[in-house]
């Protein structure tokens, strides 16, 4: 009797435990298909059935911004030299490496020594991970003295506070000039064209010329007469000119007197002057003292101001210009820079071959 009792215990014990995890698993399927379907649903196990509301999950992908259209946007800016909006594209490390008035610099230094006029420029290509981008492009450098310099150049890019930014360094200018490297033009330009008068006489022309002064210490006192005379005859100027300019001289200064053509002081120098100190030169020269200076005009050594405009007209900045006159009117036919010009331009970059 006592083992069929302990048996009947143990099957209603059973029994209940069955019930109580079939209730589960009904209850857990209830709700697993509630949230499945967004639905109000009811709590068994509370009295009164409290209800709660489970949300549906949406899932939102966002994409990166256009690389092209950043990179397009920088190159637009480069085309017109719009270094401000060049710069402010560039990335944080980028930044930190260069400063903007250098990044202005470098890119004036490279467009200024190519003889920049203008440019063109192209994307060919761009692959975009989530943080980084590279977008290929072709640029077209086009300049008075080399022609068309192309090249293909890739720039890399960082997204930065949801914008793309370019990692600069000087290879986007021109691959060549990575590592600290700079263009340098070599320039053979002819030289400057002569000026003639209507009957073939030279007015302004390249001459071997000397240009002529006195050493008042070493003049002879038997022979001064003679000096002053044969200067006078070469430069235009009076003989009380001449004497006066070194009259309160010391005695070892050299006083500059005139220029004359070297056939014209021949005469000159044959006479063994004491005081007379030639020094010859070949240059641009103006004969007869230079006649009708306000038709024929002159020239000067390009400012530091005017550097950067003649550099992009094909000068190398250290040439001396027409500013008036014949001379500035002509300056682009006798300065050598006109399409007719013969001459051989290289552009190469520094510490590598020519390119």
């Amino acid at each position: 009797m006592r083992i069929a009792s302990a048996l009947q215990i143990t099957g209603k014990d059973m029994k209940n435990k069955f019930y109580q995890l079939f209730s589960i698993f009904l209850a857990l399927i209830f709700l697993l298909s509630a949230c499945s379907s967004g639905e109000t649903i009811s709590n068994p196990f509370v009295e009164g059935g409290a209800t709660s509301t489970l949300p549906t999950a949406d899932a939102v992908v966002s994409s990166p911004p256009d690389a092209r259209a950043a990179m397009s946007t920088y190159l637009e800016a480069y085309k017109v030299e719009n270094y401000a909006t060049m710069y402010s594209m560039l990335s944080t490390l980028s930044k930190d490496t260069i400063s903007s008035e250098d990044f202005i610099k470098r890119h004036k230094e490279a467009l200024n020594e190519m003889s920049l006029t203008d440019m063109e420029t192209e994307i060919l290509s761009s692959l975009m991970n989530p943080y980084s981008a590279e977008v290929a492009y072709r640029v077209v450098y086009k300049t008075t003295l080399a022609g068309e310099i192309a090249r293909d150049i890739v720039a890399n890019l960082a997204l930065e506070g949801g914008q793309w930014h370019i990692k600069w360094d000087a290879g986007l200018i021109m691959p060549e000039l990575i590592g600290g490297n700079k263009l340098v033009m070599d320039y053979q330009i002819p030289s400057r064209g002569d000026i003639y008068e209507r009957n073939g006489e030279p007015v302004v022309a390249q001459a071997d010329a000397v240009a002529l002064g006195i050493i008042p210490g070493q003049i002879n006192i038997n022979s001064q007469g003679s000096l002053l005379f044969e200067l006078s005859k070469l430069t235009g100027k009076t003989t009380e000119e001449i004497r006066a300019s070194y009259a309160n001289a010391g005695a070892d200064w050299y006083i500059p007197v005139g220029e004359a053509t070297a056939d014209e002081a021949t005469r000159i120098l044959n006479m063994g002057l004491g005081g007379l100190y030639a020094t010859p030169y070949t240059a641009r020269y103006y004969f007869n003292g230079g006649i009708a200076p306000q038709t024929v005009g002159y020239m000067l050594s390009i400012s530091p101001e005017e550097v950067e405009k003649y550099q992009r007209l094909g000068y190398s900045g250290s040439e001396r210009v027409g500013y008036s006159g014949l001379e500035k009117w002509g300056e682009r036919v006798k300065g050598g820079t006109e399409e007719t010009t013969t001459g051989v331009i290289r552009l190469r970059s520094m510490a590598k071959n020519n390119v």
